[in-house]
């Protein structure tokens, strides 16, 4: 075979065993990719082990009727939260508006706030009056349950109220 432009000859194909070679190479690669990345998705990433915030454990750490409850409770007690969306868009008005007032974008901000503060005072009381229905066993594994999530960022395998 010839080179139409000269008198070098063309290179020819890639050899049969290259192709098999190169093959078997992007496939192992494939697998170590897919094995890390199921790992990564099976037991977290880099930091998945972080503890929660306090006040996520707080909730997080009781047993899950006692979630339910005050869940329910805070229900009762406070009106629904506002979507996102919503507030999403009270922000965005004073944003695009023209002129920009800056007094009104700031009394959005206190406002959405203050929403904010009053779903956190209510959350906290609730919280408070539940564990003072507790007795000294409850507490104990409460508290048991609240330094498991923040030494290792998961609270304890099993049933909340086992000793493991």
């Amino acid at each position: 075979m010839t080179n139409p432009l000269g008198d070098a000859p063309a290179p020819q194909g890639m050899k049969p065993w290259i192709r098999v070679v190169l093959g078997l190479s992007l496939a192992v690669n494939l697998l170590i990719i897919g094995l890390v990345l199921g790992a990564v998705l099976r037991f977290g990433g880099p930091g998945a082990n972080r503890p929660p915030p306090t006040g996520v454990s707080l909730i997080r750490a009781l047993p899950s009727d006692d979630r339910r409850a005050l869940r329910d409770h805070l229900h009762e007690i406070l009106p629904p939260p506002a979507d996102r969306l919503g507030e999403a868009r009270d922000l965005a008005a004073p944003l695009m508006a023209t002129p920009f007032d800056p007094a009104a974008l700031e009394a959005v901000v206190q406002e959405q706030a203050a929403t904010r503060s009053a779903f956190q005072d209510a959350l906290q009381q609730a919280w408070l009056d539940h564990v003072m229905t507790m007795d000294d066993a409850d507490k104990a594994a409460y508290a048991k349950r609240l330094l498991e999530l923040a030494e290792h960022g998961r609270p304890p395998k099993g049933p909340p109220d086992s000793d493991d």
